[in-house]
């Protein structure tokens, strides 16, 4: 059979506030009537389980966060058609049909390599852009790694488009 607690979890509450403030615990074991080793120990306990529930509050806002960068990295390699108006030739980005016996310039110009700046080119090749949780550091990864990277807190760079 387990003794009798001498204190409440109100008044480990209560100690923990007030040792925060900055009274000593050999002041709050006096007024409290227990040895200053039992509210150690109390205080402890009470300090494990909060940041049990902390991590556990993190961990569940971090799926949260990986789930929601999935879903916009997936949307953004969709592609829009909503914004392609029918029969605009300047909005297609399929190419026009080639007209028999006459070269083209327009297809040669689409068939030569184009000196992109890196940004363009890194998304051409299907790279995104990803930040670090801090903000401090930002890379390009492949698509299919986003994920693993979603897993630790990292999440899509929304950079303004000029």
């Amino acid at each position: 059979m387990a003794a009798k607690q001498k204190l409440t979890d109100k008044q480990v509450r209560e100690i923990r506030r007030r040792h925060r403030r900055g009274e000593s615990l050999t002041d709050l074991a006096r007024a409290f009537g227990v040895n200053r080793k039992t509210l150690r120990r109390r205080i402890d306990a009470h300090d494990r389980v909060e940041a049990e529930q902390a991590a556990r509050l993190a961990e569940k806002r971090l799926c949260w966060q990986a789930q929601r960068e999935r879903r916009k990295l997936a949307a953004r390699n969709e592609p829009d058609l909503s914004s392609n108006a029918e029969g605009d030739p300047r909005r297609s980005r399929a190419r026009p049909p080639q007209r028999q016996g006459a070269e083209d310039g327009f297809e040669r110009w689409l068939d030569t390599p184009k000196n992109l700046s890196l940004r363009a080119l890194a998304e051409a090749s299907g790279l995104v852009r990803l930040r670090h949780p801090d903000g401090n550091q930002a890379r390009w990864v492949e698509s299919s790694q986003a994920d693993a990277y979603f897993d630790e807190g990292w999440s899509l760079d929304q950079v303004e488009r000029r």
